[in-house]
């Protein structure tokens, strides 16, 4: 028997609390999930195992999200990955950095409730 395979979502977050919140909801949706506190532990594991949907905060340590997502977009399975900014940050230009670099969605954290992310994380997966 053929198990179907569960959706793997990567979060790449260094607060340990919304890492937290974002790993139980998503395990209790049925998701695989995978989580790193840095930007460089993020891509290596981004790269490693491919997940479904990333979710990247832009402040972090060791590499950024933008810095992170730019080098996603130089490999071949990166180039074409989905990925949900999740981030404190509202300035223009981190926001059009991301929207060139074909982020499917930039979400400010107190814009959104962690159900809402959840449904926008269903959503683009299963989409």
């Amino acid at each position: 028997m053929v198990e179907k395979m569960q959706k793997k979502v990567l979060i790449i977050e260094d607060d340990v609390n919304v890492m937290k919140v974002l790993m139980t909801r998503l395990s209790d949706e049925g998701f695989s999930v995978l989580a790193a506190t840095t930007g460089e532990e993020g891509l290596k594991m981004a790269l490693s195992e491919h997940p479904n949907i990333i979710l990247i905060d832009i402040i972090l340590p060791k590499m950024n999200g933008i810095e992170v997502v730019e080098q996603l977009r130089n490999d071949a399975w990166g180039k074409e990955a989905r990925i949900i900014a999740v981030s404190n940050l509202t300035d223009e230009t981190s926001m059009r950095k991301m929207e060139k670099m074909n982020v499917i969605k930039y979400i400010v954290k107190t814009d959104l409730s962690v159900e809402k992310l959840i449904e926008v994380v269903k959503k683009e997966v299963f989409s």
